[in-house]
């Protein structure tokens, strides 16, 4: 073509062109704002990582040998014209939050505090100010396998460093079947355990008789006034594990909330 012919008369090389299927949304229709689609700000405004969004778009129409999450470089070094699918691509907002979760997933601490605080949605609740000092990567390293975008962390630092005093439905009546005496002897083994959470849990264990789920869903109610992870809707995990959690409240914290407990279960 006309194109081509300007190229080699100037001694360029002439670039192949490919046809990339057409995106649709759920309904089958050519994807828009309408069907799900969002613009690229949009994405970056709800705290989608730019990796997430590249690992998902250079699937969608497309097949890679591997299915890992890739760096960009590995995704261009991977694309092939010959793994373009001839019918519409599908969009898949699941699929999309599964590349972010990937993103999450591989991301250095220090990228994830930079995300994290640097979100419109952590800065209108101040997430800087919220965390105790020297506390970030504490905080990063428990988060990072129970968060998928930013707004989630702001849930769990509000959660874990404010005093509210609410219980959820299910959390106040694991409460209230466990009972005072439980958290009494929670509160007393807490004086006396070691830094180690693993310690502390044997401690409470030896006296109660208590392990396994029968232990640990009580705690966690009484920690943090949840049973899972219901802050999002996404049922991928169940919350920071004890041991993490333990080191983000702290024992004076952890004190407050076993007598918020123990004040429940008498009411």
């Amino acid at each position: 073509d006309a194109v081509g012919a300007l190229l080699q008369a100037l001694n360029l090389a002439v670039p192949e062109y490919a046809h990339i299927a057409l995106v649709v949304g759920g309904d089958g229709a050519p994807l828009s704002k309408r069907t799900g689609g969002k613009s690229v700000q949009e994405l970056r405004e709800q705290g989608f990582l730019p990796l997430a969004v590249n690992n998902y778009l250079a699937r969608l129409g497309h097949t890679y040998e591997s299915n890992s999450f890739m760096t960009l470089n590995e995704l261009a070094s991977g694309f092939a014209l010959a793994r373009l699918h001839r019918a519409p691509a599908r969009y898949d907002e699941m699929q999309l939050l599964y590349w972010q979760k990937e993103a999450v997933r591989h991301a250095t601490d220090e990228e994830l505090w930079k995300w994290l605080s640097s979100s419109d949605y952590l800065k209108s609740g101040d997430i800087r100010s919220c965390i105790p000092k020297g506390q970030e990567s504490t905080f990063v390293q428990a988060m990072r396998d129970n968060i998928t975008l930013p707004n989630e962390a702001h849930a769990w630092a509000r959660n874990l460093y404010t005093e509210n005093g609410v219980f959820l439905t299910e959390a106040a009546d694991i409460i209230r079947n466990a009972g005072p005496k439980f958290y009494k002897t929670a509160l007393e083994c807490l004086s006396s355990a070691n830094v180690d959470f693993a310690d502390y849990a044997e401690a409470v264990m030896n006296v109660t008789g208590l392990k396994g789920r029968a232990l640990y869903a009580p705690l966690r109610a009484a920690w943090t006034g949840e049973v899972v992870d219901v802050m999002t809707p996404y049922d991928w995990r169940r919350g920071p594990e004890l041991d993490r959690l333990w080191k983000l409240l702290g024992p004076q914290r952890i004190k407050r909330r076993l007598n918020a407990a123990i004040h429940l279960g008498e009411d």
